[in-house]
């Protein structure tokens, strides 16, 4: 359990053993206030603290093991040991220092409600920026404010799917998904890379494609489907994200039904350049 100093507020974690059913006169080691713990349920003793003449108190350290056998029962249980109050601070103290390599990033963390959430990605925040913009979309200004770009501000990725089919009689692997705008205002999507990486995270064949209507109304959804060609057979897994330096020509949707049409294109350095047939 954890008790806590009535005068001074200083919280101990003590094992329940010690302090016993009948409850215990306890001691805190921080201001040497005195007082009775007892465990929760325990009902309370009215006339606990009118003793005329508190018997014998001895001050030991307090071991680990519960109910030694050298402290009675009746005597002071003089707990110590951490703060968790100060524990949790040093441990968020010790999260939000930068590393060598984040230093020159610490920069983008510029909400402090953000800080404890984002800790474990300061030394990415930067390289996998549009990944923040996915998981809070509000973190783009932050970005803006210390002069990076971020595409797709505002825009979330859901929905991905993968299936294979074959297209111009031949194998490919057909990938679709929908673009969900969390802000209260349209925003403009920019092209999707498309890409199948290895099992050591390296890409083995890309594409890139874009919605035949990229304004994305406010919280509104744009779909957008893409096929790639002959997938190597070492891909392992599918990767989306925002490229705002691809730039392809998008089709026109027949008669805005459905989801909306995409060009896409085989990415500079893919393995397979391939152009999907659109029928």
């Amino acid at each position: 359990m954890i008790l806590t100093c009535p005068e001074c507020a200083t919280s101990y974690f003590v094992d329940d053993a010690r302090i016993g059913p009948e409850g215990r006169r306890v001691k805190c080691t921080s201001c040497g206030h005195r007082w009775t713990a007892r465990l929760a349920g325990q009902e309370i003793d009215p006339f606990d603290d009118l003793m005329v003449e508190p018997p014998p108190e001895v001050v030991a350290e307090a071991p680990p093991d519960p109910l030694p056998s050298d402290v009675a029962p009746d005597d002071d249980l003089v707990v110590e040991g951490p703060d968790p109050a100060a524990l949790r601070r040093q441990a968020l103290r010790a999260a939000a220092k930068p590393s060598a390599k984040s230093e020159g990033r610490s920069a983008a963390m510029l909400w402090a409600g953000m800080a404890a959430a984002v800790a474990a990605l300061v030394a990415g925040v930067v390289v996998f920026r549009s990944e923040v913009v996915r998981l809070w979309p509000q973190s783009s200004a932050a970005f803006a404010g210390v002069g990076l770009e971020v595409a797709g501000a505002g825009l979330v990725i859901e929905g991905v799917k993968g299936r294979a089919v074959m297209v111009g009689g031949q194998p490919a692997l057909e990938v679709s998904g929908q673009l969900r705008n969390a802000r209260d205002a349209t925003t403009e999507a920019p092209p999707l890379r498309v890409s199948l990486l290895d099992r050591r995270g390296k890409p083995v064949a890309a594409t890139v494609a874009t919605a035949a209507n990229p304004e994305v109304p406010a919280h509104g959804k744009r779909y957008f489907a893409v096929s790639i060609l002959n997938p190597p057979s070492t891909s392992h897994q599918l990767e989306v994200k925002f490229d705002a330096g691809a730039k392809p020509e998008p089709e026109k949707a027949e008669n805005g039904h459905g989801p909306a049409a995409v060009e896409s294109k085989a990415a500079p350095g893919a393995s397979h350049e391939h152009e999907p047939e659109h029928g």
